[in-house]
């Protein structure tokens, strides 16, 4: 928090740094980055980590469209435009005892790992579905497989959704933690 600038928010990912704020803030805040470090100035971003990045009306919104497609690409499975939802509403997966083959596991732990990092970044609204898939990593079943391609489907379906970032106006410092 700058008393001058406002809210100004510095996101590191290794050695990106990407810095958030009002137009003179951001400039202040890169000012003193340079000062103390040697860095690239590579202008307004459109991606970071893998993620699309939009900005519009004061909001910042991550997508990962690229992530999305290697659901189509990568794994064979029956995509269905009629999925609304990433589970079936009162479900809950259960051990079994008809287990996937080698290949078939290997696949629902890529998918799931990749739901995790879709979850993480920009669609948090499967983190239920995406947690109970990622219980059943070891001994996985034709019901597991087919519930993380409901999720595919789901994201799939919704592709136009992410993650999005919107500052309260007048943000003051003991708000930082709430934004809607």
């Amino acid at each position: 928090w700058h008393p001058e600038f406002g809210l100004i928010l510095i996101i590191s990912w290794g050695d990106d740094e990407l810095l958030c704020g009002t137009k003179a803030g951001v400039e202040y805040a890169k000012k003193e980055l340079f000062k103390h470090f040697e860095c690239d100035d590579t202008g307004e971003m459109k991606e970071y980590i893998g993620n699309k990045v939009e900005q519009k009306d004061g909001r910042l919104k991550l997508t990962q469209p690229v992530l999305m497609q290697s659901f189509v690409d990568e794994f064979k499975f029956e995509r269905d435009h009629k999925v609304k939802n990433p589970a079936v509403p009162g479900t809950v997966l259960q051990p079994t005892e008809n287990q996937l083959s080698n290949d078939d596991q290997f696949t629902y732990r890529s998918g799931t790992g990749k739901l995790l990092h879709l979850m993480k970044w920009s669609r948090p609204e499967i983190g239920n579905a995406v947690r109970e898939l990622s219980r059943w990593m070891t001994g996985a079943g034709p019901a597991h497989l087919k519930a993380m391609y409901r999720v595919f489907n789901y994201c799939l379906n919704t592709s136009e959704r992410g993650k999005v970032f919107k500052p309260r106006r007048n943000c003051k410092h003991e708000d930082i933690d709430k934004f809607e």
